[in-house]
């Protein structure tokens, strides 16, 4: 069991270490959606599985502050919708 803690440990550090040389890319990524918000727009947001529970938890988050934001698949006669129409 404490292997697997671990290995679990080490997972994680690898993880946030990848993670730590990607700021500057997360810092324009930031950058760019609140011009998008500021400007009036929108941010849509998507997920596959949990990630589609984590997209609509952050969209919820913008929401709840009167910011645009919209999880896609939160409507599923649009998700299959767009999906019939455009592919899966």
């Amino acid at each position: 069991m404490e292997d697997l803690i671990l290995k679990l440990i080490e997972s994680d550090i690898e993880t946030k270490t990848r993670l730590k040389n990607q700021a500057p890319k997360i810092a324009e990524v930031a950058s760019h959606i609140s011009k998008t918000l500021k400007h009036g727009g929108k941010l849509v947001l998507f997920g596959n599985g949990g990630s589609a529970a984590d997209s609509q938890h952050i969209a919820a988050e913008f929401v709840s502050k009167k910011k645009a934001a919209l999880a896609l698949t939160t409507d599923t006669s649009a998700l299959t919708a767009i999906a019939n129409d455009f592919a899966f």
